[in-house]
């Protein structure tokens, strides 16, 4: 989770939704830096608010299903690949992660708030606990970028297939690496400087990855963009594809992908932060009304 927003305005009829219908308070949860989580359930549904304001809920996950399903698509015939998945929150992207991979598969979820792990494996449902029971799985109580950028940074070096040229990127630690957090790089864009979507973020996760390795990015919206920056990161076919909350209607999300370069891992320029601010600004001309709104994270109920 890491920390992700959502807007009443993004919620649209759900936000009426919940000041007309009644849901239970199963648990609080104050943070060092005092934002509020808590758990609520209304019928079958669970709920995660952030300082009262919806952040994920159980009742649209299939484009978090689709995140891992793209993400590990090539990965069932590897012997033992390894996976990093950013943020729990109920689990279904780990869960459509771990049906596809083979036993021998390493899982490892960064999820920055203890409690919502906790809350998976003794306030929900037993499927929610039994999935983190899994032998493949590890927990990391970390934030996602501290885990790709010392990743990065500890990788060996990379030599070129062709070559005996030695990249200045590692080789990589994950096969796949799935992100669901801070509702993608549309938001993230605004932020530059220090996140996993601004050019030195890409990089990070570029390195972080083996030769061949998938990145798989949840978004709230799709930017065009971004898949230019992907490129620019050295990842290799980047492209995005639409993902609904419900096999037939909900939301309309996307899932930006992209395979790590087998070649010239090391030739990227930097991008100038002029650039970076002239890119986001032409961004922001075509969506700022739907940016300026929260944002339903996967949960919102369709009409």
């Amino acid at each position: 989770m890491n920390g992700a927003r959502a807007t009443p305005e993004r919620r649209g009829w759900s936000y009426n939704l919940f000041r007309m219908r009644p849901f239970t308070l199963l648990d609080t949860f104050t943070a060092s830096d005092g934002r509020k989580l808590s758990l609520h359930q209304r019928d079958e549904k669970f709920f995660i608010l952030l300082n009262g304001e919806e952040l994920i809920s159980t009742r649209a996950p299939g484009s978090e299903r689709a995140l891992a399903e793209l993400g590990c698509q090539d990965l069932p015939n590897r012997v033992s690949p390894r996976v990093l998945i950013g943020g729990l929150g109920f689990g279904y992207t780990l869960r459509a992660a771990l049906a596809v991979l083979p036993r021998q598969a390493r899982v490892e979820v960064a999820e920055i708030f203890s409690t919502v792990v906790a809350w998976n494996r003794d306030r929900l449902p037993r499927a929610f606990g039994e999935t983190l029971r899994d032998p493949r799985v590890r927990i990391r109580q970390e934030d996602v970028r501290a885990v790709v950028a010392t990743t990065a940074t500890s990788a060996p070096l990379a030599k070129s297939a062709k070559t005996t040229v030695t990249s200045k990127i590692g080789a990589g630690r994950y096969d796949a690496i799935l992100l669901d957090v801070d509702d993608g790089p549309d938001r993230d864009l605004l932020k530059l400087e220090g996140s996993l979507y601004h050019e030195e973020g890409l990089r990070q996760l570029a390195a972080a990855l083996v030769p061949g390795g998938r990145l798989a990015i949840w978004s709230a919206s799709p930017w065009p963009t971004f898949v230019k920056w992907m490129k620019r990161a050295g990842f290799e076919n980047a492209r995005s594809i639409e993902a609904r909350g419900r096999t037939d209607r909900g939301d309309h999300h996307t899932v930006f992908l992209g395979e790590r370069s087998l070649e010239g891992l090391n030739v990227l320029p930097r991008l100038g932060r002029r650039h970076a601010l002239s890119e986001n600004k032409r961004n922001l001309c075509a969506g700022s009304s739907t940016r300026a709104r929260l944002v339903d994270r996967k949960g919102r109920a369709d009409s």
